[in-house]
C-alpha cells in the first residue's frame, strides 16, 4: 500500500475533500469527483514543485498560514465586500437607477456581476473559491510531506466545519465557487471585464454542466451538508503555526 494512503471513506474526511471537487470540475469533467489520497504518480517532488510554482510556498509555516487565510476567505473570499454591501443597501428602484446612470462598460459589468453574487450566493460571497483551494492545499501539503496525516485530517475537518457554518447547502457553495472563479479570472481586467458575465469556458460546457448536476446530487445524497462532523483534536505539532482563535469548534 502506498505510504501516503488515507482512507477517504469516513464521511468527515470525505466532507473536507469534497470541498475541492469544483476545482476538478473545471479541469476535467471526467475526474469531477472527490480526489483520492494515494496516487502513486504524485511524487513528493511533484507536489512540492506545485506549491512553489503556484503559491510560492516552500515551507510548512507558509503553507499552514495560507491554508488558514483561505479557510476564512482572506485571499479573495470577500474582496468584493464593499460592492456587495453597496448592493445590499440599495432598494430595487435605487439599484435600477444605479445601473441606468453608469456609463462605463466595465463598471456596468461589475455591477451586474455583484448583483449575480447577491442573488445567487448571498453573504458568503466568493468564499468557496478560497475554501476549495485551501482544502486542495492540505492535500498537496500532505502529499509533499509538509504535513503529516494527523495534521491533514485536522485541517480538513476545520475547513469543513467553518464552511458548514458559512453556507446553507452544496448549491450555494458551488454557486460561490463559480462566481469566485470568474472574478479571479476577469475581475481585475481594467480594459475588458466582460468575462465576469460569461460562464467559465470549461465549467459551463454542456458535458461539464451535465456532470456537475449528477455529482451535486451524489454529494447531497452521500454527504449531507448538515451532517455532524466529528471532533478531531489539534495535533501539538500545529500549535506553533495556528491562530487558535480561528479554529472551528
Amino acid at each position: 500500500m502506498n505510504p501516503k494512503y488515507i482512507d477517504t471513506r469516513p464521511q468527515e474526511i470525505r466532507r473536507g475533500l469534497a470541498l475541492t471537487a469544483p476545482l476538478f470540475g473545471i479541469l476535467d469533467p471526467s475526474i469531477y469527483d472527490i480526489p483520492r489520497v494515494d496516487d502513486k504518480n504524485e511524487t513528493r517532488e511533484y507536489n512540492l514543485q506545485a506549491l512553489s510554482k503556484w503559491w510560492g510556498i516552500t515551507e510548512k509555516s507558509k503553507l499552514v498560514a495560507m491554508i488558514q487565510r483561505l479557510t476564512v476567505g482572506d485571499a479573495h473570499g470577500y474582496c468584493i465586500d464593499h460592492l456587495f454591501k453597496m448592493r445590499a443597501c440599495l432598494t430595487p428602484t435605487e439599484w435600477k437607477q444605479k445601473l441606468e446612470t453608469t456609463e462605463d462598460s466595465n463598471k456596468l459589468n461589475e455591477l451586474h456581476f455583484i448583483n449575480l453574487v447577491w442573488q445567487g450566493v448571498g453573504a458568503p460571497q466568493l468564499l468557496a473559491w478560497d475554501v476549495a483551494r485551501g482544502a486542495m492545499l492540505v492535500r498537496t501539503g500532505y502529499m509533499g510531506d509538509l504535513l503529516n496525516k494527523e495534521e491533514a485530517l485536522f485541517l480538513w475537518r476545520d475547513i469543513a466545519c467553518q464552511t458548514q457554518h458559512a453556507f446553507s447547502n452544496w448549491q450555494q457553495y458551488f454557486n460561490s465557487f463559480q462566481c469566485g472563479s470568474n472574478w479571479y479570472s476577469h475581475g481585475d481586467n481594467e480594459e475588458d471585464n466582460r468575462g465576469l458575465l460569461n460562464h467559465n469556458e470549461h465549467w459551463f460546457k454542456e458535458d461539464t454542466r451535465h456532470c456537475y448536476a449528477q455529482k451535486l446530487q451524489a454529494f447531497i445524497k452521500e454527504i449531507p451538508w448538515s451532517m455532524h462532523i466529528k471532533n478531531i483534536p489539534m495535533p501539538e505539532s500545529l500549535t506553533p503555526f495556528l491562530n487558535a482563535n480561528s479554529i472551528a469548534e
